[in-house]
C-alpha cells in the first residue's frame, strides 16, 4: 500500500496520554480514562482510528491534512507510542527522510503531523530540546499549525523563556485556540515579563473558559496585586473563600490586600482568624502586632508579639527585644515590661553575651521610664561589671546620676570620662560631659571637649553650643 516501513499491527489499549499526543498534542495528561471494567480495543473501530490520526473533522486551516498513505502509516505507528515509544519515534524519523513514494526526499515534503507526533513522543521521554526542535520543524512546514505553536509555547514557558512562550501561545490563540491552560500559561508569562495588564486579560480568559480551576483565579490575583488593584483582590479572594473557607492561603491573600488598601483593622481580623487556625506565618504575626501598635492598641500588640515569640522559642531574642523597643517608643512601658519579663523567663541559660547585655540595657530603660531608677541603676552596674567595654551602659548610668534630685555630678563625670575612652563612644561622652560642665559653670573645661567632639563627629547643634560658650567666656574676660 505504501513504501513506508511496514509494521505489524500491535493490539494494545490506548491510554489517555497517547490520545492526547495524537489528537490534541497536549503535553501533560491530568486525568485518567475511567475504567469501565470491560476490556475494549479501540483500534477495532475505524472511525476511532480516524479521529486519533486527525483525518476526521480536521481543520485544514490550522492543521496539516494527511495524505491517505500518511494516514495509513500513522494508523500503524500509533499503537506503539505508549508501549514502545522509542520504536515509534524511530519509524517516524525514518519516515521524515522519505516521500510517500519511497524516494529520498527533503523533510518539507513529509507531512508536518509526523514532526508533531515525534515532538510529543520526545517530550514524554523528557527530551525537551528534541521536542522543541521537532515542533519548530512542524511549524516551518506548516506555519499556521495551531497545536504546534501551543505546545512550543508551553515548552518555552516551562523553560522560563517567557518572551518566546508569549510569541507562540499568542499565535496559537490568534489561530483560534480556546484552551484555558494556554491562556493561563500566557498570563503567567506576561506577569513574569512585567506586562501586568496583559496578564490580567489572559487570566480572565482562562477563568472564562475554565471557571472551576482555582489556579487561574490565583494568577489573576497575582496580576491584580502587581497593578495595586487591592480592592479587586479583596473581592476576588472573598468569592473564593466562600467556596473554600478552610483555605488559609486565601484568607492570607485577602488580609495582605486589606493592608495594601490601608484597611488595617479588616486585615487584623483576617490575621486573627488565621492565628486561631494556627496558620498565621511569623512574618504576618509581626505585621498584625505592628497594626495594633499603629492603632494604639498596645496591649493587643504585646499579646501578639508574645504569641509570635512563644510559637518559636528557638533561643533567639533579637526579634522580641526589637518588639519591646517598639512598644516603649509608643509609651507602652507596661506592655514592654510584660513582654520582656516573658523573654527573660524563657531565654536559654547560655544566651550569648551580646544578647544578654542588650536585654539588660533594655530592662534598665524600662525601669527608668517607669520611674524605677534604683532598679535601673542596679541592672546597669551589673552590666558594667560583666562588660567593662559597654559604653552605652556608662552613658545611661551617668545620665541617671546627673539627673538625681541631689545630683551626683562627680559620679556622672567619671562615667562619661570612662565612656570617652572607649571606641565609638568618645564623641557622645565628651558632649555629655561638656553639657554637664557648662551647667556647673565650668566653661573652660567644657570648650576643649566640644572641640574634640566636633573633630570626631561634626554636628550643627554642637557647633552652635561651642560658639555660644566661647563667646560667653570672651565676654566674661572683658
Amino acid at each position: 500500500m505504501t513504501s513506508f516501513p511496514t509494521l505489524a499491527r500491535q493490539r494494545c489499549s490506548l491510554g489517555f496520554v497517547t490520545l492526547l499526543i495524537a489528537m490534541s498534542g497536549s503535553l501533560e495528561a491530568q486525568r485518567a480514562i475511567p475504567r469501565s471494567g470491560v476490556s475494549v480495543n479501540p483500534w477495532d473501530d475505524p472511525e476511532f482510528q480516524k479521529r486519533v490520526i486527525g483525518a476526521f473533522g480536521i481543520n485544514s486551516r490550522v492543521e496539516p491534512l494527511p495524505t491517505p498513505e500518511e494516514e495509513d502509516y500513522l494508523r500503524e505507528i500509533l499503537p506503539l507510542i505508549e508501549k514502545e515509544p522509542e520504536k515509534a519515534a524511530g519509524f517516524l524519523e525514518e519516515a521524515l527522510l522519505r516521500s510517500p513514494e519511497g524516494k529520498a526526499a527533503a523533510s518539507p515534503e513529509v507531512n508536518a503531523r509526523f514532526d508533531f507526533v515525534l515532538a510529543n513522543i520526545r517530550f514524554q521521554q523528557g527530551r525537551v530540546s528534541d521536542a522543541a526542535r521537532s515542533f519548530r520543524e512542524a511549524i516551518r512546514k506548516f506555519p499556521d499549525y495551531m497545536n504546534a505553536h501551543k505546545q512550543l509555547g508551553i515548552i518555552f514557558v516551562k523553560a522560563r523563556r517567557f518572551s518566546d512562550g508569549i510569541v507562540h501561545l499568542t499565535k496559537a490563540i490568534q489561530l483560534g485556540l480556546t484552551d484555558p491552560a494556554a491562556y493561563g500559561l500566557l498570563g503567567s508569562a506576561y506577569w513574569e515579563t512585567g506586562q501586568f495588564v496583559a496578564a490580567e486579560g489572559a487570566f480572565r480568559n482562562a477563568i472564562l473558559l475554565d471557571p472551576a480551576l482555582p489556579a487561574w483565579k490565583l494568577g489573576l490575583i497575582q496580576a491584580l496585586f502587581s497593578l495595586e488593584r487591592y480592592g479587586d483582590v479583596v473581592a476576588l479572594a472573598g468569592s473564593m473563600i466562600k467556596d473554600k473557607p478552610e483555605d488559609d492561603k486565601l484568607w492570607l491573600i485577602q488580609a495582605n490586600a486589606y493592608v495594601g488598601s490601608k484597611q488595617m483593622l479588616e486585615a487584623a481580623a483576617n490575621y486573627e482568624l488565621l492565628d486561631g487556625m494556627g496558620k498565621l506565618p511569623a512574618t504576618e504575626q509581626n505585621t498584625l502586632a505592628a497594626i495594633y501598635v499603629n492603632e494604639g492598641l498596645l496591649e493587643l500588640a504585646a499579646d501578639t508579639y508574645l504569641r509570635a515569640y512563644e510559637r518559636v522559642l528557638d533561643g533567639k531574642i533579637e526579634g522580641p527585644l526589637r518588639a519591646v523597643e517598639i512598644l516603649m517608643a509608643r509609651d507602652g512601658q507596661d506592655e514592654a515590661a510584660r513582654l520582656l519579663s516573658r523573654v527573660k523567663e524563657s531565654a536559654p541559660v547560655d544566651l550569648p553575651a551580646d544578647d544578654r547585655h542588650r536585654l539588660m540595657r533594655i530592662e534598665a530603660k524600662i525601669h527608668f521610664s517607669r520611674g524605677l531608677g534604683g532598679e535601673a541603676e542596679s541592672v546597669l552596674k551589673s552590666l558594667i561589671d560583666e562588660d567593662p567595654l559597654d559604653g552605652e551602659a556608662r552613658l545611661m548610668l551617668g545620665k541617671y546620676y546627673e539627673e538625681l534630685p541631689e545630683a551626683e555630678n562627680d559620679k556622672a563625670l567619671a562615667l562619661y570620662e570612662e565612656a570617652a575612652s572607649l571606641e565609638n563612644f568618645e564623641a557622645d561622652a565628651k558632649i555629655k560631659s561638656a553639657r554637664l560642665l557648662a551647667r556647673l559653670q565650668r566653661y573652660e573645661e567644657a570648650i576643649p571637649l566640644l572641640k574634640r567632639a566636633q573633630e570626631l563627629k561634626p554636628q550643627d547643634y554642637v557647633a552652635d553650643f561651642l560658639e555660644k560658650l566661647e563667646e560667653h567666656v570672651r565676654n566674661r574676660r572683658r
